[in-house]
């Protein structure tokens, strides 16, 4: 496993309650850039979705990492079914599909629920 994708500890989002919660670990990759896109070669929602948060992380000035979901088999492992996967300086934003107005709230740092559990 490389350090750069390593999890982080920090839980993003709660799957289920109690002790035995599976809980959704941001990847320390989310963090690598004010916005962070994961997505899959051959991926129509993450060729739909690209272009979108490109503009919206341009308008803000805002870095973009665009990453391979497949290239960490414990990113791929959490993420695999969400892709396109969208993180705003370390925020699960949202998954399958990008909403921009999402991004943006995230982006001037306004709360921004999380989407549903993985």
């Amino acid at each position: 496993m490389s350090s750069w994708f390593r999890a982080r500890h920090r839980p993003a989002v709660e799957q289920a309650s109690g002790p035995s919660a599976a809980v959704l670990v941001v990847p320390e990759v989310a963090g690598s850039a004010d916005v962070v896109l994961l997505t899959r070669d051959g991926c129509h929602l993450c060729e739909l979705a690209e272009p979108t948060v490109a503009d919206v992380a341009s308008r803000h000035g805002a870095g973009l990492s665009v990453v391979d979901v497949d290239a960490d088999p414990l990113v791929r492992e959490q993420f695999t079914d969400h892709v396109p996967v969208l993180f705003v300086r370390g925020q699960l934003v949202d998954y399958w599909q990008v909403d921009p107005d999402r991004m943006e709230r995230a982006l001037k740092g306004e709360p921004v629920e999380p989407p549903a559990p993985l």
